[in-house]
């Protein structure tokens, strides 16, 4: 007799089908655990809304297989975003395996786009696929989520459209790029465009060090010694453990945005007065991606204060909306209005999302007569947090009543934001810090009574703390607090989202104790 069972019901088949020439096309599978199988499909020509395919919500049982991927337009082909797992025993199935992916292209150049993109919970094998002749940014981004520095994606035996293992690093953006990203194996690889193509021989990454292109792995010691010019670095500076990365005074390090250094091993920088140790962004001549969404979308929102509505950056003020078929500016009072999708539009109107703030207030300009010739408000959203316009958002499904439109009237309580403004030089973006754990990932110090020297440096331009400091927790029953000695000399630290934050904890205590 056949029961419901929502662990083994739910199943997804996409099988030897055609999909061309579509605009604004992709296929979502999203929610709870299913089976999905997603084999023998063409998809030929198709212009993404975003990407392809993406697979979210709760891990599921996958099977995407012998598919033919050829002149789509999308940031990605194929999505991997579980954000929770299912409670069956054991691993699941999931396996990508011999699609032939090529000839595929971004939707501009400046997109960050990949044919195979992570971004979640669960891992998938990728395994004998033919990705070549594209012209995304990456064939493969391995933004795994883990508790552990150690975690690896298997991407062996796949065709990269070249035999040259440095070419196909580059075309890997994982933990060597930043260090909150997996590490992927990709050797062996196919040395030939053909599934039953031969392997190349084992390979493993040189340990040589170019401090012209410092980033990855740091598996010597290394003393970086001042220069008449910054060092640059592009990707995350892992310092692995047992390795001492030296940095002499009056050297400058420029990091790329959100690229710092993870310092698993040891880190030394002592400066001197007049020579100072200083990081830095990177000045670049590419103009900030905030600018850019902001010239696309910069008519459908604005924020008013008072009676001012331009649509002049203003970061803070009542949210409006554009209906482009009546012609009207909206405003918005969504009870439910979140900080995710706050942060939306502060990035659609090209300020800082990441501390963006949202309330909800009386408008004191409106009466009984502001709102009559409103024609219809929009439907309430519920964004992630990542899109790039509010247009992006799906509507939220919960909570609405039946039958009833979204409406506001004039002694309603409208939705107020506050963006964080820029306050990094035009053309640089922040840059990621400095992150101190254990070998094996913990944001703790590795030891009691340790002590942390800050001495004539220059600490500018972070996006949140200037240091972070995370002291162990302790059993006051058992052993001694430990002693965080901190200390900070002749030091400039200046335009970081917050100043010094330290705290710290100690058990049965149940509270924590912070200091600034």
């Amino acid at each position: 007799m056949w029961q419901y069972n929502v662990n083994y019901t739910h199943s997804v088949v996409l099988h030897n089908t055609t999909w061309r020439n579509n605009r604004n096309f992709g296929i979502v599978i999203d929610g709870h655990y299913a089976q999905c199988n997603i084999s023998g499909n063409v998809f030929d020509d198709n212009r993404c809304k975003v990407g392809l395919i993406s697979i979210r919500g709760m891990e599921k049982s996958l099977r995407i297989m012998r598919n033919t991927m050829l002149q789509n337009a999308g940031t990605f082909m194929i999505e991997f975003k579980a954000d929770s797992q299912c409670d069956l025993w054991g691993e699941l199935v999931a396996i990508a395996q011999e699609n032939t992916i090529k000839f595929n292209k971004a939707p501009s150049m400046t997109t960050p786009s990949s044919l195979i993109v992570f971004d979640g919970l669960q891992k998938v094998r990728i395994r004998r696929n033919l990705l070549s002749d594209n012209t995304l940014a990456y064939s493969l981004v391995a933004g795994m989520k883990t508790a552990r520095l150690e975690s690896t994606l298997d991407a062996t035996e796949n065709w990269w459209g070249t035999k040259d293992p440095v070419i196909i690093q580059h075309l890997i953006f994982d933990f060597d790029d930043w260090n909150d990203h997996a590490l992927v194996n990709f050797a062996p690889y196919l040395i030939e465009d053909s599934f039953e193509g031969s392997l190349s021989v084992s390979w493993e990454q040189p340990n040589l060090v170019n401090v012209e292109n410092l980033g990855g792995r740091l598996m010597t010691s290394l003393t970086l010694h001042q220069r008449d010019r910054p060092y640059v670095i592009k990707s995350d500076l892992t310092i692995m453990p047992h390795v001492t990365l030296t940095i002499s005074p009056g050297t400058i390090l420029e990091f790329a945005p959100r690229v710092g250094i993870l310092a698993l091993g040891t880190l030394i920088a002592k400066g001197r007065r007049h020579e100072e140790i200083v990081m830095r962004p990177l000045p670049n001549d590419i103009p900030a991606s905030t600018e850019i969404v902001h010239n696309m979308y910069k008519r459908s929102l604005r924020l008013c204060s008072g009676m001012n509505c331009s649509e002049s950056a203003s970061n803070e003020g009542f949210l409006e909306y554009w209906n482009a078929t009546t012609l009207q500016w909206v405003p918005l009072c969504d009870s439910r209005f979140s900080e995710r999708n706050a942060q939306v539009v502060c990035r659609q109107l090209g300020f800082e999302h990441y501390s963006a703030w949202v309330d909800h207030g009386p408008r004191v300009e409106f009466d009984r007569n502001s709102l009559s010739r409103i024609w219809t408000y929009p439907e309430p959203l519920q964004c992630s947090g990542e899109e790039s316009s509010l247009d992006e958002c799906p509507i939220r499904l919960n909570g609405q009543m039946y039958g009833r439109r979204p409406m506001c009237y004039w002694n309603s309580q409208f939705i107020f934001i506050h963006c964080k403004e820029r306050n990094v030089q035009p053309n640089t973006d922040y840059w990621g810090g400095i992150r101190y754990l254990t070998e094996i990932g913990e944001h703790y110090l590795r030891k009691s009574n340790e002590t942390i020297n800050i001495i004539n440096s220059d600490i500018s331009f972070n996006l949140e703390e200037a240091m972070f400091i995370h002291s162990p927790v302790w059993n006051t029953e058992t052993s001694n607090i430990s002693e965080i000695s901190i200390t900070i000399n002749n030091t400039v630290i200046s335009d970081n989202g917050r100043g010094i934050y330290q705290f710290s904890s100690v058990k049965p205590v149940t509270y924590w104790v912070s200091s600034f």
